[in-house]
């Protein structure tokens, strides 16, 4: 099956560079944009036993997206994204990747999140940098997240084919899971890495459609790596994980959830499942929204959490957001010097431009 992926992923690629080798040319060159976003937040933690840690925090975010794309004379686009880090940071170009898109699909090359990720739907949340599928923020370190992203970004092909009738498939390739390796080095990565994963294969396929006032968005993801090298107690696995998620929405209600679960690329049963489910409602400026999540940890760590959130945003100004959050964590870890319950109250702003 992994070269019948691995042939489909090449012909895809074939099909786009085909695309590009045909006479065409654009209007102008490519130019960039500037684009990106800003979150700040103030938090306030309260948890038992929580060894004495502060109890008033900051939260914040941010990226500067350079973005343009450009249309040839046959009418395929070509674009790039370069994402950087607002802060210093040890990765500090987040994403950086271009594509190449027309009536064959959608090309992507680069350092970019995976077809799996990006084709996946999680519950709705009440602020989805708190609680979402893959949020920002980890108060006291008991966060989680459930969106499928074995490759993160690492350095990656991706292909996704036109919408047929709402539906959509989209596949990625990984070589070597390490992120933004790329960078112009000519020396193959090595493959013996103990517990990494290699040749990952990332698939998506989700439906979208609207009907009058009713919409739906449903996804399926399949995600599964080789493992380079075991250590001598054979610890590691072949790493493979698999989500399921709907979304449901009329008259300014939204409705749905997910499930996630991942094997962790351990040996034996030390899967980690997440469900989750919410609800929102949207009326002009303002958005409310709640969801319950909750996780179970089969591995040493044994970090079983169950996490509550409510949720306000009022759009003030084009581009801006008040958010106003509070969630409360009930969490059972292997470590007797954890604690169980923690509550965390945030209000900040998050700015798009």
């Amino acid at each position: 099956m992994r070269k019948t992926l691995l042939a489909t992923t090449a012909l895809a690629a074939a099909t786009g560079m085909a695309a590009i080798a045909s006479p065409a040319s654009a209007a102008e060159r490519l130019s960039l944009g500037v684009h990106g976003y800003f979150q700040a937040y103030f938090g306030y933690l309260e948890a038992d036993n929580d060894g004495d840690r502060r109890n008033v925090d900051f939260f914040r975010e941010a990226e500067v997206h350079f973005r343009g794309e450009v249309a040839l004379d046959n009418g395929m686009k070509v674009g790039v994204d370069v994402q950087l880090e607002a802060e210093t940071c040890g990765d500090q170009i987040d994403e950086s990747y271009l594509y190449f898109q027309g009536d064959f699909g959608k090309v992507v090359l680069g350092s970019e999140n995976s077809a799996a990720y990006l084709m996946s739907y999680g519950a709705p949340a009440a602020d989805a940098n708190f609680d979402g599928a893959d949020p920002n923020y980890s108060p006291y370190g008991v966060g989680f997240a459930y969106a499928p992203n074995i490759t993160s970004d690492s350095d990656k092909i991706t292909y996704f084919t036109p919408r047929f009738a709402g539906f959509g498939f989209g596949i990625s390739w990984t070589p070597d899971n390490t992120e933004d390796g790329g960078a112009g080095s000519t020396v193959p990565a090595v493959d013996n890495n103990i517990g990494a994963q290699e040749d990952v294969i990332e698939m998506g396929l989700n439906y979208e459609n609207k009907f009058g006032d009713f919409g739906v968005l449903a996804g399926l993801t399949y995600s599964f790596g080789n493992l380079e090298a075991n250590n001598a107690a054979g610890d590691f696995d072949d790493r493979s994980n698999w989500t399921a998620g709907l979304n449901l929405s009329f008259a300014g209600f939204t409705v749905g959830g997910g499930y996630f679960t991942d094997n962790q690329g351990l040996d034996g049963s030390q899967d980690r499942d997440v469900w989750a489910a919410g609800l929102a409602w949207a009326n002009g400026p303002l958005r409310l929204g709640a969801s319950v999540a909750m996780q179970e940890d089969d591995s040493a760590a044994d970090n079983d959490v169950d996490r509550y959130t409510i949720g306000a945003q009022y759009v003030y100004a084009p581009g801006m957001q008040l958010r106003a959050t509070a969630l409360y964590y009930d969490t059972q870890t292997g470590n007797p010097n954890d604690f169980d319950d923690a509550i965390v109250a945030v209000v900040g702003t998050v700015i798009s431009f």
